[in-house]
């Protein structure tokens, strides 16, 4: 009995890996589909995901290199998809025994990579038993890489939505929708546009299907609870126990929603040069339980974005039914004068660059001066702040940051589980593009020479008077 793959698939001849689709008196010994652009059956099906995301791997080489970053897969060699594929003589052959799956790298004849995708479509989770079944697989096979493809959404793919540990197979995690927005983004005006037009065409093709597939979802909506959980947290100091559970889904709800407004500003950002959002949330399921039913009442967000000026910090407060965002600036200057006209010059030139809007949004901001050694901070509006003549500060007094804040208030329309997530969004994306867009990290001016009276007087030296 032949027996290819009884030292795995690590430098295995590509030539023999080929002959074991042959059938021999003993059968076969892999049985796979490669994958294909067009699938039959259910478009919707995890299956037919599967065969088009693969199949582009291997048509698309832009497409391809931005997947292969997410994974930390090699771009060099030729890649070959497969799906449905199980080694019927290593292992049972039954379903929980077939990857969905299977992506491998050939270089100079042999097989140098290899990765197992188990893929989930619509509303299916991740399966932690069937992960772990997977991951001995893989390492009896020499497999160097077990991706999962679902619509739950992680910070990054190395943030895996369930509690696994794997020493020899690197795991990760893509979202349908970060893959979808990667895809998109490959059209943008940007650095990693698709060279070749064939190429192009077809990836158009694959984000149509992704945007018509039902498999392929955003966060649109918070749990069914979402109302009652508002009017408990907002009208009541006392904590309804019955909605315990409810509170504990509201957090995993706002966890996968923050990661996918992450995507949807990475994608408005990268119109000329790829910019990506991270929501690098530090804080425990636990913590933000504590924040939710605690004095504060809130759900919060941190989202950083390349080369921004800080960090945009996003917070839903349900006791005041408000929207909440803030940067803040750190500006290393010695004066208090010279921090306050830094940060007003830019002000300035976001309220000239779109002064209707802005003067719609301007009495939501407030400029927080946040004193060094002092608890009690300076607060002015930001009309007060862009007068100098109102924002004087004592000298005795060391500004250590200054905080823009808009606040938006919801009122009633917090409620509503669809639209607070439009509402969300909304928000952001003005926040950014009104103000926080047109501010510019600090740079050290350059060192100056004393003012010279005659062009000699620059080359003179004061060598002579020494």
């Amino acid at each position: 009995m032949k027996n290819t793959f009884r030292n795995g698939l690590k430098d295995l001849e590509f030539e023999k890996f080929k002959n074991a689709f042959i059938k021999d008196s003993d059968g076969l010994e892999i049985i796979a589909q490669e994958a294909r652009l067009i699938p039959i059956g259910n478009k919707d099906d995890e299956m037919a995901l599967a065969t088009v995301f693969l199949s582009s791997l291997t048509l698309i080489k832009e497409f391809k290199n931005i997947i292969h970053e997410q994974i930390s897969l090699t771009k060099t060699g030729k890649i070959y998809c497969f799906t449905e594929v199980s080694f019927p003589r290593i292992f049972s052959d039954d379903d929980k025994k077939r990857f969905d799956g299977l992506l491998i790298v050939v270089s100079n004849g042999k097989i140098k990579n290899s990765v197992i995708f188990e893929m989930k479509s619509k509303n299916e989770k991740i399966n932690k038993n069937q992960i772990e079944c997977y991951l001995k697989m893989a390492e009896k096979l020499k497999i160097d890489k077990l991706v999962s493809i679902s619509n739950q959404f992680v910070t990054t793919p190395t943030d895996y939505p369930e509690d696994i540990t794997s020493k020899k197979v690197e795991l990760y995690h893509l979202s349908w929708k970060l893959i979808q927005t990667l895809g998109e983004i490959l059209f943008l005006n940007n650095d990693l546009n698709i060279a070749d037009i064939d190429q192009q065409n077809i990836m158009k093709e694959i984000l149509r299907y992704f945007k018509t597939c039902s498999g392929v979802q955003s966060f649109d909506k918070m749990n069914p609870a979402w109302k009652d959980v508002v009017q408990s947290l907002s009208s009541s100091q006392v904590i309804d126990t019955k909605l315990n559970e409810q509170y504990k889904s509201i957090i995993d709800d706002w966890t996968q929603e923050e990661k996918d407004l992450a995507l949807k500003l990475s994608l408005k950002l990268s119109k000329q040069t790829y910019t990506p959002v991270i929501c690098d949330n530090k804080e425990s399921k636990i913590e933000r339980y504590s924040k939710l039913i605690g004095d504060t009442r809130s759900l919060s967000s941190i989202f950083k974005i390349k080369n921004a000026i800080s960090p945009l910090s996003l917070t839903l407060d349900l006791r005041l039914r408000k929207i909440i965002q803030e940067m803040s600036l750190t500006i290393p200057e010695e004066s208090n004068i010279r921090k306050l006209n830094y940060a007003r010059k830019f002000l300035s030139k976001a309220q000239k660059n779109n002064t209707e809007i802005f003067n719609n949004i301007q009495n939501d901001i407030i400029i927080i001066l946040r004193i060094k050694g002092k608890k009690v901070d300076r607060i002015f509006n930001c009309n007060d702040f862009l007068d100098k003549d109102k924002t004087e500060v004592s000298k005795e007094l060391q500004i250590k940051k200054i905080d823009i804040v808009m606040e938006s208030d919801l009122g009633n329309k917090i409620t509503q589980n669809t639209k607070i997530i439009s509402f969300l969004e909304e928000r952001v994306l003005e926040f950014y593009t009104i103000v926080m867009q047109y501010f510019e990290n600090w740079k050290k001016p350059s060192p100056k020479i004393p003012k010279i009276e005659t062009t000699e007087e620059i080359f003179n030296t004061d060598t002579e008077s020494n």
